[in-house]
């Protein structure tokens, strides 16, 4: 990771130290810069906030024996979702419905009976499961249905706040003269840090991948993909308001993406030459194309404090996804799904589930 203010790169570091990051570590603090960098970026909170055995499961499946090591999917996230999507279909009965935006969970005799699409279309079940934003998932219960259910929903978030939201750069770049594979000079992934003192001040801190580096599938021969983004660190209300066809609206991504293409270019100078496709993403689209509300990441949970769970007082409606225990991330979420789905199944399912699971075993030195 280089900095901003200095160029160059921070040596890759070892989880050899013997105290732990705190909010007061001076700037200088390399490993400490570190931790809390690395804590940021997986849930939205320096080291102070982040749970000791989070950072004990991450820093052991980086760190394998034999060298660091950071999995990245072969088809970039959409192969995520396809095999997500491979999940349903290949079970007997199962059904993947594609552009159905629900518009109302239906409550029939006090039990969540299923929901109601835009196009009017309803899809009945005997269980509900919403993986969608608990603020959103309380809104597609009509008021006075179950008002046990919008008490539980905002008594047990309410000691919770959302994190902020993010600006992306998705770039198509003309791959001529550079590396077709990830190296020390043109790196898979890299970010630029402004400043040590405060990780969560807004755009201080981006984060940049170039897929194509790792998955030549990514991007057309000659032409590599880049994604350019702030972590969770873009407020909300810089936003708030704008009319998306509207010259301001225009003059807004355009700044972001200048932000944004002068942090690549730390690492890759004249990267904007090179740049044949730009797409920017706001706060705006991730509430409008994520439902995300005030295109918020997730909900910010420090050490010592749990999301609720999945269980809700309207029988047969059940939660998954970032708004419930453990949070944000792809394998929290996953995990989150995991107990939900569990929740659902005898003990004898929930067991033979548990069977498939192959032991993972990794040796970390402390």
């Amino acid at each position: 990771f280089g900095s901003s203010g200095r160029g160059g790169h921070v040596c890759p570091l070892r989880p050899h130290w013997s105290r732990r990051a705190s909010a007061a570590d001076p700037p200088h603090d390399p490993p400490g810069n570190y931790l809390s960098m690395f804590c940021f970026l997986l849930q939205g909170l320096p080291s102070y906030g982040a749970p000791t055995s989070m950072m004990a499961y991450m820093m052991a499946d980086l760190y394998r024996k034999g060298g660091t090591c950071l999995d990245y999917p072969r088809g970039g996230s959409g192969a995520i979702a396809a095999a997500l999507a491979r999940g349903v279909t290949k079970r007997p009965g199962g059904r993947l419905l594609l552009r159905a935006h629900v518009e109302e969970i239906l409550v029939e005799g006090g039990r969540a009976r299923g929901v109601r699409l835009r196009d009017g279309t309803v899809v009945r079940a005997r269980d509900v499961v919403s993986s969608a934003d608990v603020r959103v998932t309380q809104a597609l219960v009509p008021a006075g249905a179950c008002p046990e259910l919008h008490e539980h929903l905002r008594e047990r978030w309410r000691p919770f706040r959302p994190l902020r939201s993010f600006v992306h750069l998705h770039a198509g770049l003309r791959a001529d003269g550079l590396p077709r594979a990830h190296c020390p000079d043109f790196p898979a992934q890299w970010g630029v840090v402004d400043s040590w003192a405060d990780l969560e001040a807004p755009r201080n801190m981006v984060l940049v991948s170039v897929p194509s580096l790792l998955d030549p599938a990514c991007a057309p021969e000659g032409f590599h993909a880049l994604h350019a983004y702030t972590p969770a660190t873009e407020p909300w209300e810089d936003w708030e308001g704008l009319d998306r066809g509207g010259p301001e609206y225009a003059r807004r991504k355009a700044e972001a993406a200048d932000f944004l293409l002068a942090a690549v270019e730390r690492q890759l100078p004249g990267a904007r030459g090179r740049v044949v496709l730009e797409r920017v993403g706001t706060p705006l689209t991730h509430e409008r194309y994520l439902r995300r509300p005030r295109g918020a990441y997730g909900w910010r949970v420090e050490a010592g404090r749990d999301l609720p769970g999945h269980t809700t007082p309207l029988p047969g409606l059940h939660l998954c996804g970032d708004s419930t225990y453990p949070g944000i991330g792809v394998p929290a979420a996953a995990m989150g799904g995991h107990i939900c789905a569990n929740n659902l199944l005898s003990v004898a399912e929930h067991w033979a589930q548990l069977d498939r699971i192959p032991l993972w075993d990794c040796e970390l030195e402390m």
